[in-house]
């Protein structure tokens, strides 16, 4: 009885990896996504970048990887439409497979698409995990996808690649479709993404720049972008140029926290804890401990102030102020940025490798 019970677990084994083979074999995984300006305004205009694994091997017009399954193949296929479901029923008969995005880690949009219907669909999709990361290309954002990194893969492996490791160091840090879609619906209704363009066939992060309504605004500046980073904990550790008297220290930023309170008449206090240590010294300075130490907060304050301050001039509160007041108050807050004050205060601790005054 236990062999005959063994033999029909196996035949059933058997059979349905037959049945998930011949599955595979009809879909298309996409690993990559791409967003231009449509033709015709209000259309979905989407790229994708299609892996599919064929036991036979073969040629790939994008780039061709060893597999124990056999060739991957790589085809980058272009469709319009006024929907994104119907942008997809498109690729489906352009590639004869149907789209699967189970395995889609990118979505790159032009900065002069509007993110809304797209994240949405991602967001609400149910093959979609809203894991994806958004990155905003200064160009034509299709041509991300036919770029590669000296690693030899396709653009949108590769892109995905680089966020990953900028999580622990670098002045980018990845946004994907579930953070961005509820930032876009809380109260500040804003955020910052990645930023890059592709040049000389290579995808070059630029930076991050600020989003309102699913709408690019403008780029961050890399001050900017580390500032509105330690107040949003985002910023993990780095390099930044500190100017002392008659020198320039190359100071490495080990870790930061901050916090932010506020009052009913819109008065913020950010505060803000972080260690350094010095690396190096470009020239002469007669400058103490406490003195290089006073330098480097006085640059961190810097920072978070310039990053305030383009949210204010760009009228988009993407490091998130009216979510705080909205929490603490259970109220919007009057009037939004316009005409909050901002007390910056940084408690730094240094600490020096091989470097001594």
């Amino acid at each position: 009885m236990k062999k005959l019970l063994c033999c029909l677990l196996a035949a059933l084994f058997i059979c349905a990896s037959c049945s998930m083979g011949e599955e595979i074999d009809t879909l298309g995984i996409v690993v990559g996504a791409a967003f231009d300006k449509p033709v015709n305004p209000g259309d979905i205009n989407m790229t994708a970048c299609i892996l599919r694994v064929s036991g036979s091997g073969g040629g790939s017009s994008v780039g061709t990887g060893a597999s124990s399954g056999g060739a991957k193949e790589y085809m980058v296929v272009n469709s319009e439409a006024p929907s994104f479901y119907e942008a997809q029923s498109r690729l489906m008969l352009k590639v004869e497979r149907r789209p699967f995005w189970g395995h889609n880690n990118i979505i790159i949009a032009a900065r002069d698409v509007n993110l809304k219907p797209i994240i949405e669909a991602f967001y609400n999709g149910y093959e979609k995990r809203g894991s994806e990361f958004v990155v905003i290309a200064k160009d034509n954002a299709a041509a991300a996808l036919n770029s590669a990194n000296f690693m030899g893969n396709v653009g949108a492996v590769s892109v995905s690649e680089v966020l990953t490791m900028t999580g622990q160091n670098g002045y980018i840090t990845d946004v994907n479709v579930h953070e961005l879609f509820s930032k876009m619906n809380a109260r500040s209704r804003a955020a910052y993404v990645p930023y890059g363009q592709t040049a000389n066939g290579n995808f070059d992060f630029l930076g991050m720049c600020v989003l309102r309504d699913y709408v690019f605004l403008s780029p961050l500046s890399g001050d900017e972008t580390i500032g509105a980073m330690i107040v949003l904990g985002d910023y993990k550790s780095g390099g930044i140029s500190v100017p002392l008297t008659g020198a320039v220290a190359g100071a490495e930023l080990l870790e930061t926290s901050c916090s932010v309170g506020c009052s009913k008449d819109k008065v913020f206090d950010i505060r803000v804890k972080a260690s350094y240590s010095v690396q190096d010294v470009n020239g002469e300075t007669d400058e103490n401990n406490d003195e290089v130490a006073g330098r480097v907060d006085d640059r961190i304050k810097m920072m978070i102030e310039s990053a305030i301050q383009k949210s204010k001039d760009l009228n988009a509160d993407f490091m998130g102020f009216s979510d705080d007041y909205f929490k603490k108050y259970a109220c919007d807050m009057p009037g939004g940025l316009a005409g909050a004050t901002f007390n910056v205060t940084v408690d730094g601790k240094l600490m020096f490798k091989g470097i001594e005054y």
